[in-house]
C-alpha cells in the first residue's frame, strides 16, 4: 500500500493531463520525483545455497557466479 501512496501524485498528473488535453488546455506542471530507491545487497553464494530445498540423493551446484553484478 505505502507503494501505491507513493505512485498518487503521478497518478493524478496522468489523469490532470489527459483531462488538458481532452479539453485543449496547457498540461500541468509535472510533479516531483520520487526520491531514489536503493537496491537490496544480493543474497552471497552460500545464502542462495542455502535457500534450496532438494530431495535426499541430489544437491545443488552453484557453477556460476558474478561478484560484480
Amino acid at each position: 500500500m505505502e507503494e501505491l501512496r507513493q505512485h498518487q501524485p503521478r497518478l493524478a498528473h496522468a489523469d490532470a493531463g489527459i483531462r488538458a488535453l481532452a479539453t485543449g488546455q496547457p498540461s500541468p506542471p509535472a510533479p516531483p520525483a520520487l526520491p531514489a530507491r536503493a537496491d537490496p545487497p544480493a543474497p552471497t553464494p552460500a545464502e542462495q545455497l542455502a535457500g534450496f530445498k532438494v530431495r535426499p540423493g541430489f544437491k545443488v551446484n552453484l557453477f556460476a557466479d558474478d561478484p560484480s553484478a
